[in-house]
Order: structure tokens, then C-alpha cells, then sequence
């Protein structure tokens, strides 16, 4: 009982990282209608990214400085995206908008994998952060425990954000209705932008805190679209609260699964997945359309 405990931890502590992820994968659908196929991608890279400034800086101060600098990395190359790819995909089929994604993702890859090479990578962790928490059944990392810390702040401050403040009132008018936003003298081409930028920041914090526990490998990104999509299912897409569900769910889903099932682990999130469609089609906390 206790080991299971442990698992159920590690297990929300995955899925409080993953929620960085999907979060900003579930905003860009809700206000711009895109399904971004690349968002994995900059999860990935932004991982990468931290790893050679921990090269170049030092486990002392790499990681800290790779927590900052990294996120913004990734919100610059997705402003580039936007601007240049899905600009032009908004309001159309999402055929269109799959298939652009699918080809960012691609290209992502091979830069990635130019850069840094095909073998995995893993970062130093600073030395604060080395360290254990005892809990019933064994030891807990702090590195996990630093990995629920910052995504429950980041959860935090994003609902504050969508429903306390003025720019997240304006965020939820443009998923709404576009014309009406624009009526009342919204920059609605700025505000695109802001969402992309702001949900690549989310998924590359996100991509930063999980090299702290996870190796960098080429080709994690495309098992990272299928987890994504898996979470927004089950939460429901467009859903910010149903992407923070949907990834303990997840979470906590393979991490026991993983103790029960090891070979089949993903099993238990396809069965999940599947009963949460025939009761919900539109996920636990998506909004049925018609």
C-alpha cells in the first residue's frame, strides 16, 4: 500500500507537468480554433535548449538560468510559427491545419536533430535539488516535488490570468466571437500572436522542468501528440480545467499502470479514453456543440 502511494505521487507529478503542456494545447484550439501538432515539439526543443546552457553555464546555475531563458526561447519560435505558418490556416479546415502542424513538427525535428545530435541528453541537476523527501513506502525526488510546485503556481496564475484580469477577459470574448472582439477596437492580430507566445512559453516551461527527471530524445515529441490528445479527450479540448484533470488522470493512469502493467501501461489511458467517450463524447468538461 504504501509503494502505491509512492506511485500515486510520481504519478501526479507527471501529470502536473504534462499539464504545461496540454494547457497551452487546449488554449491555442479554444481561442484560435488550430489544432497545433508542433506544440510537442517546442516541449522537446525547449528541453534540448536547457541542456546547453547547462553545458555552457554549469550545473550550479545552467538549469536555473535554462528556467528563465529557455520558456522564452520557446515563445519566440512560436510567434515565427504563427506568424508564418498558422496565419494562414485560421477559420480553415482543420485538415489543413493537421497537416501544417504535422510538417513544423518535422522540420522542428530535424533542427533538433542537427543540433544536438541523435543521442538522448540528460542535464545536471543543481544541488539543491538532488536530494529526497521520505514518504510512506520510499523516497520521493525533489526534483518532482519542484516539478508539482511550479506547475501548480503556473495553474494558479493562469486561471488568474483567464478569469481575473482584463486581458483574459479580452482572450475569452475573441474565443467567443472574433467580429465581436474586433468591434470593440481589439488588436485581434496581436492578441493571436500573445495566445501562441504565451502557450509555447507554457509548454517550454513545461519542457525545461521535465529534463530535470526526463532524458531528451529525438522522436519524444511525436509520443507527446498522442498523450496530448489523450488528456484533451478526456478533459475535454478547449478546456483549461479539463486539460489540468485530464493530465493527473494521465498521470496518475500510467504511473500505476506502469506498477500494475508494466508492458501495457498506455492500455489503461485507451480504456480511460474510451469510456469517457461513450459517457461524454465532448470530455468531462468540454462543452457539447449543437
Amino acid at each position: 500500500m504504501d509503494y502505491l502511494l509512492l506511485q500515486l505521487m510520481a504519478g501526479i507529478a507527471k501529470g502536473m507537468n504534462i499539464f504545461l503542456l496540454t494547457s497551452g494545447f487546449t488554449i491555442i484550439y479554444g481561442v484560435l480554433r488550430v489544432v497545433n501538432l508542433a506544440h510537442p515539439s517546442l516541449y522537446l526543443m525547449t528541453g534540448y535548449f536547457a541542456y546547453s546552457l547547462t553545458q555552457i553555464l554549469g550545473s550550479r546555475i545552467g538549469f536555473w538560468a535554462a528556467l528563465v531563458v529557455a520558456p522564452i526561447f520557446s515563445a519566440l519560435i512560436g510567434m515565427v510559427v504563427e506568424r508564418v505558418v498558422f496565419r494562414t490556416v485560421y477559420n480553415k479546415h482543420h485538415y489543413m491545419q493537421l497537416i501544417l502542424g504535422w510538417g513544423v513538427m518535422l522540420i522542428l525535428g530535424d533542427i533538433m536533430k542537427l543540433v544536438w545530435g541523435v543521442s538522448a541528453k540528460s542535464i545536471p541537476i543543481p544541488e539543491i535539488l538532488t536530494g529526497t523527501l521520505n514518504v510512506p513506502g520510499g523516497t520521493f525526488p525533489y526534483t518532482l516535488v519542484f516539478a508539482v510546485i511550479i506547475s501548480g503556481l503556473i495553474g494558479l496564475g493562469l486561471y488568474l490570468l483567464m478569469y481575473r484580469s482584463r486581458l483574459g477577459t479580452l482572450i475569452r470574448a475573441l474565443a467567443y466571437d472574433e467580429e465581436a472582439t474586433k468591434a470593440l477596437g481589439v488588436r485581434v492580430d496581436l492578441l493571436w500572436l500573445f495566445v501562441f507566445a504565451f502557450c509555447s512559453w507554457l509548454a517550454g516551461l513545461g519542457g525545461t522542468v521535465a529534463s530535470l527527471f526526463t532524458s531528451m530524445r529525438l522522436g519524444a515529441d511525436q509520443e507527446l501528440v498522442l498523450i496530448c490528445f489523450i488528456v484533451v479527450i478526456v478533459g475535454g479540448l478547449g478546456s483549461t480545467i479539463g486539460a489540468l484533470v485530464g493530465s493527473l488522470i494521465y498521470g496518475i493512469a500510467f504511473s500505476i499502470g506502469i506498477l500494475v502493467l508494466p508492458r501495457y501501461a498506455l492500455v489503461f489511458l485507451y480504456v480511460i479514453m474510451v469510456i469517457v467517450l461513450a459517457i461524454r463524447p465532448y470530455g468531462l468538461f468540454g462543452k457539447k456543440v449543437g
